[in-house]
């Protein structure tokens, strides 16, 4: 968690990338359908596609 409002690290105008993150199993994962949503200036989501997970083979 953040120990203060990430706010004031961004000004208006800053292009801004949200990036959620969790643990699944191998079942979530394999239904999983990330998506990206695009806004314009006012935040308005302008489109969403659906993507690709890829999925690195382990170490």
């Amino acid at each position: 968690m953040f120990e203060r409002s990430p706010c004031p690290l961004f000004q208006p105008g800053d292009i801004v990338i949200i990036l959620s993150l969790g643990l699944m199993d191998e079942s979530e994962i394999a239904a999983l359908e990330p998506k990206v949503a695009f806004v314009e200036e006012k935040n308005r989501i302008t489109s969403v596609e659906t993507k690709t997970l890829a999925i690195p083979d382990p170490l």
